[in-house]
């Protein structure tokens, strides 16, 4: 809010730097030098319509922001997921082939070599289960898979 007379006194180069210059001929597209040189040879009339315009400007900046930043963040919850996901089917074909029966039978004559090299006279394979019931489900899980196979 300048008064008339700070307005005619009023000197650009003093107060916009090369920064300023650039948006406002980017605000004004093709009209923008020419925007530019009526501040420079009337400021009294036009700054304060560069002023308006931009304010007007950035509300709506300020609004196209509101609004994208819904829309981002929309698209940032949907693949959020999807990014911690990126290994899975590596996760996936490495399970697959490692869960293959065949490979279980290698581990396990592997464990029997070892302990007949180094004569230990013990079972080759031993697991503790403190809780017989996990044994109980896992049987459950695997006798439909025995019963196809069968």
């Amino acid at each position: 809010n300048f008064s008339n007379e700070e307005l005619t006194n009023f000197s650009i180069e003093e107060i916009l730097d090369v920064l300023h210059l650039r948006a406002i001929e980017r605000i004004y597209g093709d009209k923008g030098k020419e925007i530019l040189s009526s501040m420079y040879e009337n400021p009294a009339v036009a700054v304060p319509l560069v002023i308006k315009r931009l304010q007007q400007k950035d509300e709506e900046w300020r609004q196209s922001k509101i609004e994208c930043n819904k829309a981002w963040k929309i698209i940032h919850e949907k693949n959020h997921y999807k990014a911690l996901d990126h290994q899975s089917t590596t996760f996936k074909h490495r399970d697959r082939k490692q869960l293959v029966l065949r490979n279980f039978l290698v581990e396990i004559k592997k464990e029997k070599y070892e302990k007949k090299i180094a004569d230990i006279d013990e079972e080759h394979l031993s697991y503790t289960i403190p809780n017989g019931q996990v044994l109980i489900d896992v049987l459950n899980v695997l006798k439909p898979i025995l019963q196809e196979k069968a």
